[in-house]
């Protein structure tokens, strides 16, 4: 006995150094975490002034720089004077005839159109869009509105339709004027208006157009991501996943370049305003390319609520075999963000139209809403339901039903009319039984 006592404290010493560090590697092992993805490049927005960059499939902004500062639009102003006049000229096939009155007040870039000429209110637009022609805009307003003066108005009418509130314009060619600015918040409520107009679009999209009614027959687009025809730079900015928009530059408010891509397979608006030169070159393709392709790798899809997870339980009356019914999100939620977010910081709200069930309870019953916020912002909202039937109790629906009309107002009409039915019915009978008592000794006496 001793020795055996003996061997074993000899080997636990040995045991403990072979199974210590064991445990240590299991907890350790327990607890690492693969490392966060690093962090995607973004775009260096030095050489830009003001920057804005959306997702149209997410309705989200993925980037900004001064987005909500006013500024000079320049020739943003062009997508404003194309999308009213589009939608205000009736014919845009047949041509009219140019007036001197058309053109007062030309200056910047233009055509050439001189009094007397013919063009086709549909070539303009071609013209506005691929070559910037301020006498085009001048033309296509007084089509539009008779005037220079009642077309600017008609262009913040428009302006405030569309919510664009910090925006005030006072020509439709985007020549400088220190009272006409804009944000670039209220460029992309116009970018976006301008994008769902599948034929403007299309045609600021275009290398370029078939124009019959101008003598060039043929205009291309000075646009460097589409076209290579105007580009004396020597570079290439060519880049595929462009779609169209506007472009151009004055001296007060710098470059101006927003563009429309398709960048594996979703959707984006890119506003760039006060784009510098760099060894005399334009930053601001390369700046919107770099939005584009580097910028949008920063953001993903991600499940902020699934309906697989139960979000909260209802107790169930009269249920058979179940007092309780597990809540799930109808759907699950995912939204587009950026892939370095803290998803602690989205909550929940959960509101539900009752604070019990009543059986019997079907698969797929809507019990409420949840909604899921990000910062005060709504990402998303779903219905609540249940996954579960729960067929109702028989004998405990009785006993309910009793319970239910014990309780009722009409149970106690009816026990107050019985009470005081009793309490007449005793009244009466101990009247009655007095004057007998009186009576049988009247006769006695």
């Amino acid at each position: 006995m001793k020795r055996r006592i003996l061997s074993i404290l000899l080997l636990l010493p040995i045991l403990l150094c072979t199974v210590a560090p064991l445990t240590v590697f299991s907890a350790e092992s327990a607890d690492t975490k693969e490392p966060p993805a690093p962090k995607a490049e973004e775009a260096d927005l030095a050489n830009a002034d003001t920057v804005l960059l959306y997702c149209l499939e997410t309705d989200t902004v993925l980037r900004t720089k001064n987005a909500d500062q006013k500024i000079y639009p320049a020739t943003a102003v062009k997508l404003m004077t194309a999308l009213l006049a589009y939608e205000t000229i009736d014919d845009l096939t047949t041509p009219i005839t140019v007036t001197s009155a058309m053109l007062e007040g030309v200056s910047g870039t233009y055509y050439g159109f001189k009094a007397g000429d013919t063009v086709s209110p549909e070539d303009l637009l071609k013209l506005l869009l691929l070559r910037k022609s301020n006498d085009a805009a001048l033309i296509l307003a007084h089509l539009s509105a008779g005037s220079t003066d009642a077309f600017v108005t008609a262009m913040n009418e428009r302006a405030d339709e569309l919510g664009m509130e910090n925006t005030f314009f006072t020509n439709p060619t985007g020549i400088h004027d220190a009272s006409m600015t804009t944000t670039a918040e209220d460029l992309l409520i116009l970018s976006l208006e301008f994008y769902g107009n599948t034929a403007l679009h299309g045609w600021s999209g275009s290398a370029y157009l078939s124009c019959p009614t101008l003598s060039a027959g043929t205009i291309h687009n000075n646009n460097y991501f589409l076209s290579r025809y105007y580009n004396g730079t020597g570079t290439s900015y060519l880049f595929d996943a462009v779609s169209g928009m506007i472009n151009g530059s004055t001296s007060q408010a710098g470059d101006v370049l927003i563009t429309s891509a398709t960048y594996k397979g979703l959707h984006y608006i890119a506003i760039l305003l006060g784009g510098k030169k760099v060894d005399e070159l334009p930053a601001s393709y390369d700046i919107t390319r770099a939005l584009i392709e580097k910028d949008t790798q920063n953001f993903r899809y991600t499940k902020v609520l699934t309906d697989a997870e139960v979000l909260c339980e209802l107790p169930v009356k009269l249920g058979s075999g179940a007092d309780f019914a597990a809540v799930f999100a109808k759907e699950t939620v995912e939204c587009y963000l950026p892939k370095s977010l803290d998803l602690s910081r989205i909550q929940r709200k959960i509101n539900l139209t009752a604070e019990e069930l009543e059986a019997p309870v079907e698969e797929g019953d809507k019990v409420g809403t949840v909604s899921v916020w990000l910062d005060g912002k709504l990402l998303g909202e779903t219905d609540l339901i249940v996954r579960s039937n729960i067929v109702r109790s028989g004998t405990e629906y009785r006993i309910a039903q009793i319970t239910a009309y014990l309780s009722s107002s009409r149970f106690v009409v009816v026990a107050l009319v019985v009470i005081g039915l009793f309490i007449v019915y005793f009244l009466i009978n101990a009247i009655y039984r007095e004057q007998v008592k009186k009576k049988y000794h009247s006769d006695r006496d």
